[in-house]
């Protein structure tokens, strides 16, 4: 059975303004609707989660370090659900002041988004000028849990400045290193952060899409040894490096294919760069199979525990029925 991650969208909003802010999901621009998921929902999906085999729970947002009731929910998935695993995604300095409490609630992994280590690109992608105390939490919190860092690379913006973003990661003994291609399928001038990209000179979010596989070449020349490594089994295969400093690298290339659903076959932007990979609990209590059509979600709000299971099964049946797509 493939089975999907399951994302938890903690918030709608995160306090930001990149320039690749996604329309939908983890990225939603509504930012202004101040939404938080339903802690009951979050608990009850993650119990069907792991009534299906499921044991890792990533929570994300918009930004989880804004909603209240996170450390509250991470205890009870831990405690009440039995998740084994519960990794918190963040890109806020805020989220050293509760560092604690997550910790003494259960978290495993803390996943900070960091594009770059340059203090001026960094304020050209997310339009904050809070670089330093960024970097002095991820520098605090790295002696103190498991941490991973995720980079959406972009060209022009950061494509070139690779290298260093790794000497930064071994230097903390950083986990892993994600780094990510543009999901150039995104915007179209009027959806995103489309103002954001006027003022770095760029027309449309592919304007900013650069090829991950030179950099896979750059990486694969230093590392030890190296995998092909999916999702539960979804999503795009990704390429892994191990390095000698203990490092793992792990590059989403759209370039290598990606597993699809029956939802996709009548979407305009199929195949897509964002594909089939996680099932997520959106803040507004969807269960949501993408980032791109908003469509492709079924609302669980107000609905019973058997509903809700039965709208669950389904959901999953639609990871089981993926297809691949080179």
């Amino acid at each position: 059975m493939k089975m999907p991650q399951l994302r938890i969208l903690a918030t709608s909003f995160c306090g930001r303004s990149c320039i690749y802010c996604r329309p939908t999901g983890e990225g939603a621009t509504s930012c202004a609707s101040k939404q938080f998921v339903n802690l009951e929902d979050a608990l009850s999906v993650s119990r069907l989660y792991k009534k299906n085999g499921g044991s890792e729970v990533k929570i994300t947002g918009g930004d989880p370090v804004f909603w209240p009731e996170l450390a509250a929910f991470i205890s009870r998935l831990k405690g009440d659900v039995g998740i084994s695993k519960i990794e918190v995604i963040t890109r806020s300095p805020k989220i050293e002041d509760k560092i604690s409490a997550l910790l003494k609630a259960g978290m495993d992994v803390l996943n900070f988004s960091l594009d770059t280590v340059d203090r001026d690109a960094y304020k050209k992608i997310t339009g904050c000028n809070d670089y330093d105390a960024l970097i002095s939490t991820i520098q605090t919190c790295a002696k103190l849990v498991p941490i991973k860092v995720n980079a959406v690379i972009m060209k022009g913006i950061n494509d070139l400045n690779v290298s260093d973003l790794i000497t930064f990661c071994e230097s903390l003994n950083v986990q892993q290193l994600k780094l990510l291609d543009i999901i150039d399928d995104l915007q179209n001038g009027e959806v995103g952060n489309s103002h954001r990209l006027v003022e770095i000179g760029a027309k449309r979010l592919s304007d900013l899409y650069t090829s991950l596989a030179p950099i896979c070449e750059d990486i694969k020349k230093d590392a030890i040894a190296e995998n092909i490594v999916y999702q539960g089994g979804l999503g795009h295969p990704m390429n892994e490096y191990m390095m000698a400093s203990g490092l793992t690298i792990t590059v989403k290339n759209a370039e290598n294919g990606a597993w699809y659903g029956n939802p996709c076959k009548n979407c305009p932007s199929y195949p897509c760069h964002d594909a089939l990979m996680a099932l997520r609990l959106t803040s507004d209590s969807k269960l949501q199979f993408c980032l791109l059509n908003e469509e492709a979600s079924v609302s669980i709000a107000g609905l019973t525990p058997k509903e809700i299971e039965t709208i669950f099964t389904a959901s999953l049946k639609v990871y089981e029925d993926a297809y691949f797509v080179v």
